[in-house]
């Protein structure tokens, strides 16, 4: 049962929804009308990227298919979090609590680079911090695997940037999608982290 819409990205909207059983709210992921085969590839690249993840600090997934109609819409359901932004939830925070929230998100980041996945998009905004300083990393929609370039380059135009510029590293807005590795979301991870504790964007 659908509640409200929690928001909108590039290529789909996330809403809060009831499950009947077992009862609990859960965020889900449509694309959006018109959108490409290619954006539904990203979708379910999506869901099994984060199918392999199992970490506190992860946004976990239920499931992922499609909504029955003439035309098909790819979802998927994952567990909701309420909370802030990494950047407003730590704006009430103390030095040495910026630093514990932040090696908090450096060891969810840590475990899917272990698990093979590279996030591609980190940014504050793809970074909630619940009611009991919990971190929960989100929005996989740019994910890719460590380990395995086709799959990651079946879905990525050669010279095509995706992500968010402001904490983007010089690998991935080249747009070469076969220079990135892991370096790439820990120069997000380095960006996020000066702000957080200095104030400013490097």
């Amino acid at each position: 049962r659908v509640l409200r819409e929690l928001g909108r990205g590039g290529f789909g909207r996330v809403y809060l929804t009831e499950q009947e059983r077992p009862t609990r709210l859960v965020a889900v992921k449509v694309l959006r009308a018109g959108s490409s085969s290619l954006d539904a590839k990203r979708l379910l690249f999506e869901a099994e990227a984060l199918a392999r993840l199992d970490h506190p600090a992860v946004a976990r997934v239920y499931e992922c298919g499609s909504v029955s109609s003439d035309d098909p819409t790819p979802f998927i359901a994952m567990e909701y979090v309420e909370g802030l932004t990494l950047d407003r939830a730590a704006a009430s925070l103390s030095f040495p609590d910026r630093c514990t929230l932040l090696a908090k998100v450096c060891d969810g980041i840590d475990h899917c680079h272990r698990r093979g996945v590279l996030h591609r998009d980190l940014a504050p905004k793809n970074i909630l911090v619940d009611a009991s300083g919990n971190p929960h990393i989100i929005d996989f929609g740019l994910a890719s695997m460590a380990r395995d370039d086709r799959a990651t380059q079946a879905m990525t135009l050669a010279g095509t940037v995706l992500g968010t510029l402001r904490f983007m590293s010089p690998e991935q807005l080249s747009g070469h999608s076969r220079s990135m590795d892991t370096r790439s979301d820990v120069f997000s991870l380095g960006v996020m982290a000066f702000e957080l504790l200095a104030g400013r964007h490097p």
